[in-house]
């Protein structure tokens, strides 16, 4: 199903990565830590270097499929009486210096001021169900 419906986006000019895209999500909801030798680990027949490449250099379509799972989102949950978009700060505690955006900062997880990282979200909600818009 993934690969029928998203498959365009995967398409470069020179190769079709919709396998790894999608090796790459299931790894995303099987692997227990998220990172690429985890995710190698619970997901037959993939590779991490695969995985990261997939991620970090593949020049598949990002904006177009962020477009489009956005534009499903709102169809489903949007436009209706209980609908609404929540946005959200939260933050998370963080030791040592291999994290990128550290730095001492207010932690509602803590409660205090102290190292951490903040991430803000943003949800679509219709009252019953919630999706993450895309940025």
């Amino acid at each position: 199903m993934f690969k029928n419906r998203y498959g365009e986006y995967f398409h470069t000019s020179f190769r079709d990565v919709s396998d790894v895209a999608g090796k790459y999500l299931q790894g995303l909801f099987q692997s227990s830590k998220k990172n690429m030798e985890r995710m190698e680990e619970v997901v037959p027949g993939s590779d991490h270097q695969a995985l990261h490449h997939f991620i970090s250099n593949s020049p598949w379509h990002k904006k177009p499929l962020l477009m489009q799972i956005g534009n499903e989102a709102n169809h489903l949950l949007g436009n209706g009486l209980n609908s609404c978009l929540i946005i959200d700060e939260t933050g998370f505690a963080k030791k040592g210096s291999h994290s990128a955006g550290v730095s001492r900062q207010w932690c509602g997880q803590l409660g205090k001021v102290e190292n951490c990282q903040v991430g803000v979200y943003s949800v679509i909600c219709n009252g019953k169900h919630v999706t993450p818009c895309p940025p």
